[in-house]
């Protein structure tokens, strides 16, 4: 019986939850998608792993590995997709006390055989004594949309109209070049990392403005009193005029191959220093999550109120069809959302 490590992210993303939640196993990546294809089997034990230390469960492999083909919700994790999973009855190892496992732990790799007889000796006690995981229905995939319907359905007033689907626009065919130089996609060579001012400049600054917010209504990296963090962008009621309690929304901005997972503990950890705030937006410059203030306690939310992947807008988020979508997240943008 062979027996698999499996990775659950990097770089700000972190799948452990979801493969739980569903019953899967998944990777990403040309190489990747190859090996899981061709060699993960029905039968065989994958071991899910975070990191280097972390062991999050064992399973069996339910049937062959398979291409993602139109599973959207695997295809749009933060903007990055996998692009193979199998599914797997897993088993926690949270009843089972000192789980022996090398000191090194696991390899860095995404997906590996597993030779180390400490790694195998804990997975066949976890299959033994762990306790088996409840799976859910996957979601179905929601509707798509394209720009033009993003904007016109979002937008009442009709001045903005052409230059924000302009704007819009340029933002995808910029994105689509930041990939090609990311991962080396179509006809462009990779060519380094994009990094997080490049994403504030000349992606998310971008589409704030068409948006309708003005220059005297943004700060960015403005320091936050008596404290060394600084806010990527601040966005105030009114005009900027050094008073923090009129800011309304907190962008944070990650680097374009970062996931938004952790990004919004982040960005919560500025909301004692702008008391009014009501909205904390995490972005990659290209995937938006947006978290909103509700209740009579005025907390934020803990899971988004809407997402919008501008490469790929869809009328819900494709992870959980209850949370809004992408006219929702545009609409949670706009400067008189906060008037």
């Amino acid at each position: 019986m062979k027996y698999w490590q499996i990775a659950t992210g990097a770089e700000g993303r972190n799948y452990k939850s979801l493969c739980l939640r569903y019953g899967v196993a998944f990777v990403g990546g040309p190489k990747n998608k190859e090996r899981m294809i061709k060699e993960v089997k029905a039968g065989h034990v994958i071991v899910l792993k975070h990191g280097t230390k972390e062991l999050i469960a064992v399973g069996i492999v339910r049937q062959d590995a398979k291409e993602v083909k139109d599973k959207e919700w695997l295809r749009d994790l933060d903007g990055w997709g996998a692009d193979a999973y199998c599914r797997v009855n897993w088993k926690l190892p949270e009843s089972i006390p000192e789980l022996e496992l090398p000191d090194r732990g696991f390899t860095r790799t995404t997906i590996q055989l597993i030779d180390d007889s400490k790694i195998r000796a804990a997975a066949k006690r976890i299959l033994e004594e762990g306790k088996s995981n409840k799976s859910e229905d996957e979601p179905l995939n929601p509707e798509s949309i394209d720009v033009d319907r993003l904007v016109e359905s979002t937008v009442s007033d009709r001045s903005l109209h052409d230059n924000l689907k302009n704007r819009i626009n340029k933002i995808i065919e910029l994105a689509k070049y930041y990939q090609g130089l990311q991962w080396g996609k179509g006809n462009i060579p990779r060519g380094g990392e994009i990094r997080e001012h490049e994403i504030r400049t000349f992606l998310v600054i971008p589409l704030l403005l068409s948006l309708g917010w003005s220059e005297k209504r943004l700060k960015i990296e403005l320091s936050c009193k008596g404290s060394r963090k600084r806010v990527d962008i601040a966005c105030f009621r009114n005009e900027y005029k050094g008073k923090p309690d009129d800011c309304v929304v907190v962008v944070e901005t990650k680097k374009f191959i970062s996931g938004l997972d952790y990004a919004k503990d982040q960005a919560l950890s500025y909301k004692k220093f702008f008391p009014s705030c009501r909205s904390i937006v995490v972005t990659n410059g290209y995937c938006y999550k947006i978290f909103e203030k509700e209740g009579e306690g005025k907390k934020f939310r803990n899971e988004p109120s809407a997402y919008l992947n501008l490469l790929n807008p869809t009328e819900k988020y494709p992870l959980d069809l209850q949370v809004g979508g992408a006219c929702d997240a545009l609409e949670w943008l706009l400067p008189n959302k906060y008037a």
